[in-house]
């Protein structure tokens, strides 16, 4: 049976700990979804900046419009997904307290990470 290596289990609880914003070792619904929301919103804002660096290099308002709708669309994709991502996260609470405990959240991510060794 393969485990967690010392650093990747390390790993896995500093991720933890970032999202536990209160640190009473359990992870809220509510601080689930401040942390995707936050990632949600650096991903929207780079590809904004990048949507603006295109936008003045465009040759005419036609080229922005679509550059415009393009980055709109972007938009809706990357926050379905975040909200996809809460929910998964959020079924991981298996014994139905409203809570991940570290345990919990263990499981998800261990099998994140054991996965990812299979990919490389």
């Amino acid at each position: 049976m393969k485990s967690l290596t010392k650093e990747e289990l390390e790993h896995v609880k500093q991720e933890f700990d970032v999202i536990d914003i209160d640190k009473s070792g359990e992870i809220s619904m509510n601080e689930m979804k401040l942390f995707y929301d936050k990632q949600r919103d650096e991903t929207i804002n780079n590809l904004k900046s990048i949507l603006d660096k295109r936008l003045a290099l465009a040759a005419n308002d036609e080229e922005k419009e679509e550059m415009a709708s393009t980055f709109n669309n972007k938009k809706d994709t990357i926050t379905k997904l975040y909200d996809g991502k809460y929910e998964l996260a959020m079924a991981g609470d298996v014994d139905n307290t409203g809570t991940i405990t570290f345990d919990e959240f263990l499981c998800h991510e261990g099998i994140q990470v054991l996965k990812s060794r299979i990919k490389k």
